[in-house]
């Protein structure tokens, strides 16, 4: 695996988030949120429903990223979404199943 964990989140060497288990600092301090993304720009952590709620900059579906990464699973997309707080751009590994 080529990431690191942060505050709950597994951050990849590109810049990628996976939903992970575990504490994260929201803008109100620490949180126990059952599943987070968060900002690499402003550091606000989302949950789960909050990242699906926030505007969508783009989506790169599994076909492209396979054109890209040697081994792209079929069923993982990445997902853009803008930070609410600071307008940065906040890129996820997503399952194709559940969107």
């Amino acid at each position: 695996m080529c990431g690191e964990k942060r505050g709950g989140v597994l951050v990849w060497s590109a810049g990628f988030a996976m939903l992970t288990e575990g504490p994260m600092t929201t803008r109100d301090g620490p949180a126990e949120l059952e599943s987070a993304a968060k900002c690499k720009a402003c550091g606000t952590g989302f949950t789960n429903s909050a990242w699906t709620r926030l505007d969508l900059s783009t989506r790169i579906a599994p076909r492209k990223l396979r054109e890209l990464v040697l081994g792209w699973p079929d069923d993982v997309c990445v997902e853009v979404r803008i930070c609410s707080r600071c307008r940065g751009l906040i890129p996820m590994k997503r399952s194709t199943a559940s969107r």
